[in-house]
């Protein structure tokens, strides 16, 4: 295989459910490791056709398969750059060889910018 192309490192995070010790629940975000990826700018307009509300940021993804953990859009997020990107299309086998993985990663939604008072 050639790795020339997976030139950017990314985390790879997990949320997960967890008992609190109050009697409730917490979510916590459990990294899970560090791999290398290809990372491929994605138009918008593209994009947008897949239903995609958000499109600023979106990325072609490719990974190398790995036999200790599934990739999934529902509990899977990853971070590039100390930006969060939820995994937006179904992680697919990339033609059926059984090597690498590709999902389509969005850019998390910036959050309201702070508001600054004035002295």
């Amino acid at each position: 295989m050639n790795a020339r192309g997976f030139n950017k490192r990314i985390k790879i995070y997990q949320t997960r459910v967890v008992d609190d010790t109050y009697g409730g629940s917490t979510v916590t975000d459990n990294i899970i490791t560090t791999t290398w990826a290809k990372l491929t700018t994605l138009e918008g307009t593209k994009i947008s056709d897949l239903g995609l509300d958000y499109t600023k940021g979106s990325m072609l993804v490719t990974v190398r398969k790995r036999a200790d953990f599934n990739y999934n859009s529902k509990t899977i997020y990853i971070t590039y750059n100390d930006d969060k990107y939820t995994i937006a299309s179904f992680p697919t086998d990339k033609d059926f060889v059984h090597g690498t993985i590709t999902f389509i990663a969005v850019k998390e939604k910036p959050s309201t910018l702070p508001i600054y008072e004035t002295l």
